[in-house]
């Protein structure tokens, strides 16, 4: 029984493999998941982006229960590997009871391995009133769910998000998200006679703004910030430039300035750097500071914008803010400040909030702001979505859990993710919705190394199932 379903999964899953559907191209597999849903329903809507919901009806004697929705995201990331064609299309293979690619391509079974479960199951399973959402751009920014429209979520009970990557986990609850864009007009003068050095921060462990928050990394850019202001203390210099950090909801691993100094300050920064850097022995082990004498550069900042940046980098609440009061070692909210760079003329800094707590959302965001505009940045807030707050005695998840206890022998690991997830804006829109994302187990998403567990495939859909059987 067990490879009966595996395959029939993977016939599900292949479909999809032979017509691409990276973020913004998904309106061929959008169509055909329309058409395919005819099979199963007479009240399917596509909107203009490409985002999917139809009504299943009960099967016979389950019309009396309560309705579900089972929610998946028809895009992927595709990461092109060796020997890959760039078609965009998905040629897999079985390698010791995985599912993959062979390199050649991600998988995208982050979230078509969610898709095909979906399909098996209306092929499959008496059920109670289904909800089929499909929606589009999950990849580049939750895009689709948040121009989804709220009648598809209207008169459900339940949603089940099936964009889980760990088969003993259930989560229940995603952060909120704010991206901030800071920017001030470079002002640039003549540079002085002195000698000028190119400081460089490397090897830091980095990590993602939302998973690796609470491990207290080094920030490549807060600690050049701090290195400066700590050799402003020994001798003047001017700031030719400072760069650092790739994306605001990363954090930065490396970055880089170039002064002018009027005396000789490489050992200055030797130890001022050393002594930084003890502080991230445990964390970043390969961090290091190398400091290089260089050209001099034509202009440099005035003295008032290199004063300005150093107080913003000193200033900026970065970081933990709180963790969870329930689950545990779970944080509840934080800021990352991602990148510095200069850009038209202008010197702009990206950082990103996360949030279960909208006040505390609101608190990061004015201090940033605060700080910022003391020292002549202007504001911008580029996106703001809502979390999802978890609800840790929620009838569908305790439903679920004896389910998960019953097939594996054993307890789920129970959670909220410090990180966005599509039920945030489902249950903006039903503020009565109860939703758990769950899944099988995938691997090395977004990479060609991508690999879903075959094995995984079986307990989810019998988990699955018998909740849509007695929701």
């Amino acid at each position: 029984m067990n490879l009966q379903i595996i395959n029939e999964v993977l016939e599900e899953f292949y479909k999809l493999c032979e017509i691409p559907h990276q973020p913004k191209n998904e309106k061929q597999l959008s169509d055909m998941l329309k058409n395919y849903l005819t099979d199963f329903s007479q009240n399917i809507v596509q909107d203009d982006l490409g985002n999917i919901w139809a009504d299943i009806p009960a099967s016979e004697g389950f019309e009396h229960m309560l309705c579900v929705a089972l929610q998946a995201h028809i895009d992927m990331v595709y990461a092109i590997g060796e020997n890959s064609d760039k078609t965009g299309k998905v040629f897999t293979k079985i390698e010791n009871g995985y599912l993959t690619t062979g390199g050649t391509s991600s998988l995208g079974a982050d979230c078509g391995a969610g898709v095909a479960v979906i399909f098996w199951l209306l092929k499959n399973i008496k059920h109670c009133p289904l909800r089929v959402i499909l929606t589009v751009q999950e990849e580049i920014g939750l895009i689709g769910a948040s121009k989804i429209s709220s009648e598809s979520v209207e008169n459900i009970n339940y949603l089940i998000n099936l964009d889980g990557f760990s088969a003993n986990r259930l989560i229940i609850g995603a952060a909120g998200g704010m991206r901030e864009h800071f920017s001030r007009p470079l002002e640039l003068v003549n540079s002085p006679a002195g000698k000028s050095y190119e400081i460089t921060i490397s090897g830091l462990s980095g990590g993602h703004s939302g998973f690796d928050i609470d491990k207290n990394r080094g920030n490549a850019v807060l600690i050049l910030g701090e290195i400066l202001r700590k050799l402003q203390t020994k001798t003047p210099f001017a700031v030719a430039c400072f760069n650092g950090g790739e994306a605001f909801n990363a954090i930065p691993y490396t970055a880089s300035a170039k002064i002018i100094t009027a005396i000789s300050a490489k050992n200055a920064l030797e130890d001022i750097s050393n002594e930084i850097l003890t502080r991230y022995k445990q964390t970043d082990s390969s961090a290091k500071v190398n400091i290089t004498e260089c050209e001099t550069p034509e202009k440099v900042w005035s003295g008032e914008l290199l004063n300005s940046v150093l107080t913003v980098l000193g200033g900026f609440a970065n970081g933990v803010y709180q963790m969870h009061e329930e689950l545990k070692n779970t944080v509840s909210d934080s800021s990352n400040l991602g990148r510095i760079y200069e850009q038209d003329g202008e010197l702009c800094v990206d950082a990103m909030i996360r949030y279960m707590d909208e006040s505390a959302c609101q608190a990061l965001h004015q201090s940033h702001i605060l700080v910022c505009s003391m020292c002549g940045f202007m504001s911008v807030v580029r996106t703001h979505y809502p979390a999802w707050k978890p609800k840790t005695d929620g009838t569908m998840l305790n439903k679920i859990t004896e389910l998960y206890k019953a097939e594996h022998n054993s307890l789920p690991e129970i959670l909220a993710q410090h990180v966005g997830l599509e039920p945030s804006y489902f249950t903006k829109h039903n503020k009565n919705l109860e939703c758990v994302c769950m899944g099988m187990d995938i691997y090395d998403c977004h990479a060609p190394s991508e690999r879903l567990k075959l094995d995984s495939i079986p307990p989810f859909v019998r988990i699955l199932s018998a909740f849509l059987q007695n929701p």
